[in-house]
């Protein structure tokens, strides 16, 4: 982000005061029609979404670390251990 930028977020992790960036918070609300249009442009290559790395929930913490401090503009990706996939396709 380059200083006088604009930053929404949805985190508390607000960069330093000197940037001068402007900040506004984002609230993230469950919107389950919303959420399957959006996979819908995604799957047709409409929306595109570079993906960093790929944790499987149980390293939630680390992913978080990834997130905060990895590449940005990319997303990390929560994935269900192989376990609890299994048994949600069954």
């Amino acid at each position: 982000m380059r200083d006088g930028g604009r930053l929404a977020t949805i985190t508390a992790d607000l960069p330093d005061a000197e940037r001068d960036i402007a900040m506004r918070a984002v609230q993230v609300v469950p919107d389950g029609a919303r959420l399957a249009g959006l996979v819908q442009l995604l799957a047709q290559g409409v929306l595109t979404v570079a993906v960093a790395d790929s944790f499987p929930l149980e390293r939630a913490a680390a992913a978080l670390t990834q997130a905060r401090h990895g590449a940005h503009g990319s997303a990390t990706v929560l994935r269900p251990s192989d376990s609890q996939h299994a048994a949600s396709r069954r």
